[in-house]
Order: C-alpha cells, then structure tokens, then sequence
C-alpha cells in the first residue's frame, strides 16, 4: 500500500517546514557530561497547526483524530527509550510529535522491530515512520521518502 499524496502532501510540507525552523542559531558550548540531563520534555508542547497543512489530509485522517509512526527505538541518540523504559526519545520522536502537533492529530509511536517496519507500512498498520533509514533503490520502490538528515564518517589525525 503506498500513501496517498495528499498525505505525502502533508507530511513533506510539515517536514519542510520544520527543517526550516531547526536552522536557528544554536548555543555551542557544550555541558560537561555529568551536567548532562536526559530530556524528556515534549517539545511540541504549545505547538499549533498549521491550517495549510491540516487542509491536506485526507478526511479519514482528519476523522480518526490520529497517526501513527512505526519506530525500533534502540538506535540512540536518534531514536530510543529514555530511562524510564517508557518515553521514545531523540531527533526521530521528537520531529514526529511536531509533525503530529502540526497536522492537529495526536501521535502514536509504535515501537516495533526495523525489519517490520516497511512491511507495517505497506500493509496499513502505521501512517510513516520517522526512523535511520537510508534511501535506497529496493525501498524506494515500495516508499516514498524524504531525507532529512544527514551524516557522514571522518577520520582526523595530526597533522603531518
């Protein structure tokens, strides 16, 4: 089963939108790792939706007042389980409960093995995932996907 465009609609555009906002100007120093605090705050509180964004979802959505989002929560720092063994957490939770918040729909996070995760999409059991997943050919044929985030591998030694 493929998403419908005007949901694919939806999706891209909050996601846009929220890159956008994350270019902000950000405080470098950095707290020792004993001042660290695990954050489990949700950071879409306050959030209001977008009336452009909302106009885009399908009227099924829009009845059932939700969305789900498939992930396996044992990737940190970008998806994983606080502490408590009970809050998602990390860059993947977090930009899916604003996409949640910006749609006006409440958000539920399945947290499911990663090789069910396309199968569950195909099949109707979860609206998108928000999870590391490169892009590659055999995915993309069965999904559609927007990059949000990259990384890359470095090695540095002295110089000379």
């Amino acid at each position: 089963m493929r998403v419908t465009t005007p949901l694919r609609a939806a999706f891209a555009a909050t996601s846009l939108t929220l890159a956008l906002v994350a270019c902000g100007s950000v405080d470098a120093s950095q707290p020792k790792e004993s001042d660290q605090v695990e954050h489990t705050d949700d950071i879409s509180a306050g959030v209001q939706p977008d009336p452009a964004a909302v106009k885009l979802l399908p009227e099924a959505v829009k009845a059932k007042g939700r969305i789900s989002v498939a992930m396996d929560l044992s990737s940190p720092p970008t998806t994983f389980m606080a502490t408590d063994n009970k809050t998602p957490i990390g860059f993947n939770p977090d930009m899916a409960r604003l996409i949640a918040a910006k749609l006006g729909v409440t958000l539920q996070i399945d947290n499911v093995k990663f090789d069910t995760i396309i199968p569950g999409l195909q099949g109707g059991r979860f609206d998108f995932t928000a999870t590391t997943m490169g892009a590659t050919e055999e995915r993309l044929k069965v999904l559609d996907m927007i990059n949000y985030f990259q990384n890359g591998t470095g090695v540095a030694v002295p110089k000379g």
